[in-house]
């Protein structure tokens, strides 16, 4: 329900996939103009890997939603990287899309006191040195071939710093991670861990660099955190990062 809604002038969708109505239809919002925030279209330029495999029902939710957002009267974009992506994938007209970029969160990711870092260390009992890999289950994240490419360092970098990877897994994707690190002879140096949201911050603290190596991001936040705290990145440059 929505309070006041003729005092409105602007609606904005921050969120368009959790918008569960159908503004464009709504006669409430004849007179109000809306706004839509596109974060990215990843979905749709991986169908094979994030769309096909959804149930059908769950599928064409999402597309609805998305679609309905694109009707908006205004787009906001989070980089120049997502605004090419609409204009190019669904011939949006440039005119139409703001690009507003994304911010770090000063109050979260900073660099931190050496009591905070060591507190750390200790609680996750994480190795001297590490590369910090904030992944996560989807594919776009492209743990397959991050974990390749750190297979063929050199032993010897390999057992200096280890390759933790932060982000929540499925039992079956935690399994399959594992499974191909043995495969690759790496499962002693990578260590899967999902380390409470709330530590994230001090994490980038204790790292040695960030590896940020994804197939895609509309905005790619983890560099712009790992350089807030004051850590370097080695980051991809096949997208907005």
């Amino acid at each position: 329900a929505f309070v006041g809604l003729k005092n409105i002038d602007i609606l904005h969708f921050t969120s368009p996939n959790e918008t569960d109505f159908d503004f464009t239809k709504a006669k409430l919002f004849k007179n109000i103009k809306t706004i839509a925030t596109i974060h990215d279209i990843i979905p749709f330029l991986f169908p094979d890997k994030l769309l096909d495999p959804l149930p059908q029902n769950v599928r064409q939710t999402f597309e609805a939603q998305f679609q309905m957002a694109l009707k908006a009267d205004h787009l906001i974009a989070i980089s120049q990287a997502t605004k090419n992506d609409l204009i190019k994938t669904f011939n949006i007209d440039p005119n139409k899309i703001s690009v507003v970029y994304q911010c770090n969160h000063n109050d979260r990711f900073r660099e931190r006191n050496q009591a905070e870092i060591e507190y750390l260390f200790a609680k996750y009992q994480l190795p001297k040195n590490f590369i910090f890999n904030p992944s996560g289950k989807d594919f776009h994240k492209n743990f397959d071939n991050i974990s390749l490419a750190y297979s063929l360092l050199p032993a010897e970098l390999r057992e200096k710093y280890s390759l933790l990877v932060q982000g929540y897994f499925p039992e079956a994707e935690s399994k399959r991670r594992k499974e191909l690190c043995q495969k690759l002879g790496i499962g002693q140096n990578v260590i899967l861990t999902d380390v409470s949201e709330e530590d994230v911050p001090a994490l980038y603290n204790t790292a040695s660099l960030t590896l940020a190596a994804t197939f895609y991001e509309g905005f790619g936040l983890s560099p712009l955190e790992s350089f807030a705290s004051g850590t370097p990145v080695v980051a991809g440059n096949n997208s907005s990062q």
